[in-house]
């Protein structure tokens, strides 16, 4: 598991991936992890690197992949 990556953003506070299995973890202001199952890591890389990472969860990640809460 990569190490846990803090975002500049108000809508997704950090983010964790598994390559190997391609699980994402994201942690949203005072909720998560959620983890998303399958996605691939030029998403991650996306996600990382977009100028708005709310807008890139919305438009690549949430109703794509299958969905977990894990409550922490």
């Amino acid at each position: 598991m990569n190490p846990k990556i803090y975002l500049n953003s108000r809508a997704i506070r950090a983010v964790q991936y598994e390559s190997q299995t391609g699980k994402l973890l994201i942690w949203f202001p005072g909720r998560g992890p959620y983890t998303y199952v399958g996605v691939p890591a030029s998403v991650y890389q996306g996600l990382i690197h977009a100028f708005s990472a709310g807008k890139f969860h919305a438009a690549n990640i949430a109703g794509k992949y299958q969905r977990n809460y894990q409550a922490s």
